[in-house]
């Protein structure tokens, strides 16, 4: 218990070692393996080493001699040319010592070992005393939220290319974006500490919207324009903030809002009549499959409030945002309108 293994493919390794030792020489190496297909080698289904050894063979390179063979002290390093402020003489008497398992006494406490990191003008070996033990003031014994931030509520639009993003690829670019603004805001506890941020509705992939929302909990000094400002220089093109006001402090008690969708479609039109057919019956079964593999009939009437031709190629929808009761825009347009895959890839959805 407690111990996990992991598995790598030799194969990947021997690159890995290849690359970790290798020098200047290998830059023909590099072309020639890329112009074979070698682009992907991150991901397993994409590493190709049959077309790595193929490229060894044209550039002539020996694996042994960049990974195994023993490398001599005098010998030339590919980093030799860095300076560290380490001498190399010095990195060779260590190796010596380590090899005969002789201790290095620590500079902070003994003598100078004569590294040569230290001028001792600018840099030098600083100790400081040990730091006596500080209680945490600000966690209060009652269990109540600790006082000096507060939660804002945010509003956003994601439009155009934005729309691409998934919806954890977006709280990355987010938390990216927060973190180049300088926004000081509050972090999780633990060992992972995390801004405490968190969005209203996961976005699928390739639905836009013109106003989104998620919370952020800020420092207490930190205005609403400075988050406004700070965030939209460092988001990318498509993802802009709106507005930021401070979220309320009880959660709200009002009942879900419906959702407006609409949907033009770029090349095609939507078949009237089976709109018309599906705004007359009283009941639309549908299979929906969940996690486990298990299929549930759902009646998709129950989730669709209203359905509008407003043009020939659009349409608006009016959705429930419920539990249980949800059902996203393409899929009402794959079922109501039976279009296929590549035809609904070809409708501009946005979330008003």
């Amino acid at each position: 218990p407690g111990v996990r293994f992991k598995w790598q493919n030799p194969e990947v390794s021997i690159i890995e070692g290849l690359w970790a030792r290798g020098d200047r020489r290998l830059n023909r190496l590099l072309v020639t393996a890329y112009n074979k297909g070698c682009k992907f080698d991150g991901w397993s289904d994409k590493f190709r080493y049959r077309s790595w050894e193929a490229s060894f063979l044209d550039e002539g390179v020996d694996i042994d001699f960049f990974t195994t063979r023993v490398r001599h002290a005098i010998e030339p390093l590919p980093w030799d040319h860095i300076d560290t402020m380490v001498s190399k003489d010095y990195l060779i008497s260590e190796w010596n010592k380590a090899t005969d398992g002789v201790y290095t006494i620590d500079c902070r406490n003994g003598i100078c070992n004569q590294c040569g990191a230290c001028d001792f003008e600018t840099i030098e070996p600083r100790v400081f005393d040990d730091c006596k033990e500080n209680r945490v003031k600000n966690f209060t014994q009652d269990g109540h939220k600790p006082k000096g931030y507060k939660k804002l509520k945010i509003s956003f639009s994601k439009l155009d290319q934005a729309k691409y993003f998934g919806h954890l690829e977006m709280v990355k670019i987010f938390i990216r974006a927060i973190r180049r603004s300088g926004i000081p805001v509050k972090y999780s506890e633990g060992f992972h500490p995390k801004p405490l941020i968190s969005f209203e509705d996961a976005l699928p992939i390739g639905l836009e919207s013109l106003n989104e929302i998620f919370y952020l909990s800020v420092h207490d000094n930190v205005k609403p324009q400075t988050i406004i400002n700070g965030l939209n220089i460092h988001l990318p093109k498509g993802l802009s903030i709106l507005n930021c006001h401070f979220a309320p402090k009880k959660p709200s008690n009002k009942p879900f809002e419906p959702v407006v969708y609409m949907a033009t479609s770029k090349y095609g039109f939507f078949d009237e009549e089976k709109m018309n057919h599906f705004n007359m019956i009283s009941e639309f079964i549908i299979a929906r499959c969940n996690r486990k593999g298990k299929i549930k009939n759902l009646n998709l009437k129950e989730m669709v409030i209203n359905l509008a031709l407003l043009a020939p190629n659009q349409v608006r929808m009016i959705l429930k945002s419920e539990p249980r009761q949800t059902v996203r825009p393409f899929e009402v347009l794959e079922k109501v309108f039976g279009l296929s895959k590549v035809e609904i890839k070809q409708v501009a959805v946005v979330k008003q």
